[in-house]
């Protein structure tokens, strides 16, 4: 069985891309985020799709499959405010440094052949960017409808009908995840707090890779 590993930075839309290929009758989606799973041998399934949080790790063997997203940091910065408020100082790998880091790593794979690395807006353009993640898995893809609702349970609880008050506990968590599949591009750039756009602003590697 082979393994595709999906990471992204939070907030990044990791977790529908995970949803994406993991609809794909050939492909077992593992809703849980970890790198470390092995499959059990009785799955019918021929792939196994796992979401992990945070830089490829690179000593797999080379048969796991690498898929590294990205998503314009304005709307990272304006979803993580919108969600934890000024609390999102607080939060270990969520800051300004940290996304920096990683746009730098997947500027670095993009020009490499070890990671196939994936804009989240190119998702919704109807270009080869899915066309290409899917010949990099050598599953032919589906005719799919993205804005579908969703069809997993998550964090194996159960998902909530409405959206909760409270956005630190794993309710919301499982209601924001199992959202319909919907283009979001923009809409949470217009809350990025200052702090973080004035640092934004002035990385060149985000011009580098067309955020700005």
């Amino acid at each position: 069985m082979k393994k595709i590993i999906v990471n992204g930075f939070p907030h990044s839309g990791s977790t529908l891309l995970r949803r994406i290929i993991g609809d794909h009758p050939d492909v077992h989606d593992f809703e849980r985020e970890t790198a470390d799973w092995d499959p059990p041998g009785d799955l019918k399934e021929t792939h196994v799709v796992i979401k992990f949080v945070g830089l490829p790790i690179m000593a797999y063997p080379d048969d796991v499959i690498r898929i590294m997203l990205i998503k314009n940091p304005y709307d990272i910065f304006g979803s993580f405010y919108r969600r934890f408020g000024n609390d999102w100082l607080k939060y270990h790998n969520h800051q300004v440094k940290d996304y920096l880091h990683y746009a730098e790593r997947w500027l670095y794979e993009e020009n490499g052949y070890r990671v196939y690395c994936i804009k989240y807006e190119d998702i919704w353009t109807g270009g080869d960017a899915l066309q290409k993640m899917w010949d990099r898995i050598g599953l032919d893809p589906m005719k799919r409808e993205l804005n579908r609702p969703a069809k997993v349970g998550g964090h194996r609880y159960t998902i909530p009908e409405s959206e909760p008050e409270r956005y630190m506990n794993i309710d919301y968590r499982n209601w924001q995840i199992n959202q319909p599949m919907e283009n979001k591009t923009g809409q949470s750039a217009p809350y990025c707090p200052e702090k973080a756009k004035l640092i934004l602003d002035r990385e060149l590697v985000i011009k580098q890779i067309g955020y700005r």
